[in-house]
């Protein structure tokens, strides 16, 4: 899933288990607010891609309005990281192939 497809009112889920809302046009610009707010642009252009602050899981799509009031009902995944087996392991930590990308993509940028 990209950047560009997230629309106002889904759901982040990150890899620490924190849910993010997406707020689209906002004053403060495209936001993603939970416990700590994100400016949209932070996000990698494909969710798929690692970062080390920000490492999306789910994306939910609300099934109602009212879903968020409910804490069981946090919508339909539209879009969910698939787990990779790692090709890499250095120093006892293991690296998947998304994961190696991203690095590289960043110390080469």
């Amino acid at each position: 899933m990209l950047r560009k497809d997230l629309k106002t009112g889904m759901k982040i889920i990150f890899a620490n288990g924190d849910i993010g809302h997406v707020l689209l046009g906002t004053i403060k610009g495209d936001i993603v607010a939970g416990q700590i707010a994100f400016h949209l642009d932070k996000f990698p252009e494909n969710l798929k891609d690692w970062d080390e602050l920000i490492e999306v899981k789910k994306v939910v799509q609300p099934n109602s309005n009212n879903s968020h009031l409910k804490n069981n009902d946090l919508g339909t995944v539209i879009w969910e990281r698939k787990e990779e087996k790692p090709i890499l392991e250095l120093d006892g930590v293991e690296y998947s192939e998304s994961t190696l990308r991203s690095l590289i993509k960043k110390a080469t940028s």
